[in-house]
């Protein structure tokens, strides 16, 4: 990971790129001042992690996973034996919260606690909306540039060295690391907002209508919004009819637009 907003390989891909209505400034100067005093703090301690693991083994600390495709397994393998997961993405995008949102909420209804912070400007504005509706605490906007995950408080994932030209991520308990994370994670959520307070909610339409409308712009059939919203095929086709009417459109295309037109203003 850098302070710089560049995709990871196992990035997920984009959708239509509205990015250049995220360019708002949404933050003030002085919370991103903390968070990048924080980050590079974090920073500093991850390199010297990064070199040290390279040289050989090192108590409290060892490279998870090597390779975007190894990351994505490790992290979808071992993160449901977590209790207590606070997370940090700098990007959001509408293809990986159809993976993750069912996900976590089965974490959550498994009695376990979540946190998720995204970069309000590095996530598209389909997966705001889609985020817009989920009301709970648990999904949080911010200025958030670096990515990490702090699990049961003891434990951090970020970004390891590069070992023959792949990726890596670290899991370390190194108490230095451990408090600069933290030290991260309290400036990013100084500069949160709940995502139901986002605005591109669209305040005229239901949750669920904004949900189904996120993924209008992603090549997602009406029986995969289904499953991932949780209703019924015909429930999904409903609310498309309805905010058609709502909007005064009369295709999929033209609302696609009009929901496009509406994130712009």
């Amino acid at each position: 990971m850098t302070g710089q907003r560049t995709e990871r390989a196992d990035a997920p891909p984009r959708e239509t790129d509205l990015a250049v209505f995220a360019d708002v400034a949404v933050f003030e100067p002085a919370q991103t001042q903390r968070v990048l005093t924080a980050m590079a703090g974090l920073q500093a301690q991850r390199n010297r992690l990064a070199h040290a693991v390279q040289q050989g083994s090192l108590p409290h600390t060892r490279i998870a996973a090597t390779g975007a495709l190894e990351i994505n397994r490790w992290l979808f393998e071992e993160g449901p034996r977590w209790k207590d997961m606070l997370s940090v993405r700098p990007w959001g995008r509408v293809e990986e919260l159809r993976v993750t949102l069912p996900r976590n909420r089965q974490f959550v209804a498994d009695g376990n606690r979540m946190v998720s912070v995204f970069d309000y400007q590095g996530t598209t504005p389909q997966a705001r909306l889609l985020l817009s509706a989920e009301k709970s605490g648990r999904y949080l906007f911010a200025y958030a540039p670096l990515q990490i995950k702090i699990a049961d408080n003891r434990q951090v994932v970020l970004d390891g060295p590069v070992v023959s030209g792949e990726p890596t991520i670290m899991l370390t308990s190194e108490p230095t690391i451990l408090a600069a994370a933290h030290a991260y994670w309290r400036a990013v959520l100084d500069s949160s907002f709940p995502c139901s307070e986002a605005p591109e909610r669209i305040a005229d339409l239901t949750d669920r209508q904004r949900q189904v409308m996120a993924f209008l712009s992603t090549d997602v059939s009406d029986e995969q919004i289904a499953a991932v919203i949780g209703v019924s095929v015909r429930t999904v086709r409903a609310d498309i009819a309805r905010v058609m009417t709502l909007l005064g459109v009369r295709s999929r295309f033209s609302l696609g637009q009009a929901v496009r037109d509406r994130l712009q203003d």
